[in-house]
């Protein structure tokens, strides 16, 4: 429950480094391409998770889990268009997050928890309409989770590369298709038996999702 609370945390001080980031570049850039957005963000993939007990240097299991991971969560963040097609973005997001194991018995384990999703991303749109704009971003984002059954529990980082599309209707409505390359992972596995196993993830599984936001321009 401390970690649950400290990942949760962590959401909470990102959301009001946004509030306070949009406070300050408000008063320093101009405001006409300035936006607020907020929205509703999904991550879904399918992957093999790898654990390795180990006594000492000496390893004794060596386990692979195929499994599935979900995440949907509300997103808060700010962007500033440089140009009509050039721009930055820096978002963060806070939502429910799980993750279905494939056991030794076959059957797929429910683990529950919260996640906490922060990006940065360069935005570019390669059509602007008078109500629609289509554009293609890249970037970067990183994801801290926590999920848990009954006395397990499961905490997992993640470095993620991004790519996506996205469609925005009448400068205020903004539709994105995303999809994610893991280049950084790590993460723990503790129960009433075991501490802290390592769980690595492989890199050949990609990230995908789909998020809706609405876009405040700040003036």
């Amino acid at each position: 429950m401390c970690i649950y609370l400290e990942v949760l945390m962590v959401g909470v001080k990102n959301i009001l480094s946004i509030m306070i980031l949009v406070i300050v570049m408000h008063n320093f850039v101009s405001a006409d391409g300035l936006k607020l957005l907020v929205g509703v963000d999904t991550q879904n993939t399918d992957s093999v998770y790898r654990s390795r007990l180990t006594k000492g240097k000496l390893e004794r299991e060596n386990n692979e889990f195929y499994g599935y991971e979900g995440y949907i969560g509300g997103k808060l963040g700010l962007e500033y268009f440089l140009s009509r097609r050039n721009g930055v973005r820096v978002s963060i997001g806070v939502g429910y997050m799980n993750m279905r194991l494939l056991d030794k018995r076959n059957q797929f384990v429910l683990y529950s928890g919260v996640g906490v999703k922060t990006e940065a991303d360069y935005l570019f749109n390669y059509y602007c309409g008078e109500r629609f704009n289509f554009g293609a971003f890249v970037g970067a984002s990183y994801m801290n989770s926590y999920h848990t059954k009954k006395s397990e529990h499961i905490l997992i980082h993640q470095l993620l590369a991004i790519l996506g599309v996205n469609m925005t209707i009448d400068s205020k409505h903004r539709l994105e298709l995303t999809m994610g390359v893991p280049f950084f992972s790590q993460g723990f596995y503790s129960s009433d038996l075991y501490k802290n196993i390592a769980i690595n993830k492989g890199f050949n599984s990609f990230y995908y999702g789909f998020s809706y936001a609405f876009l405040f321009a700040l003036q």
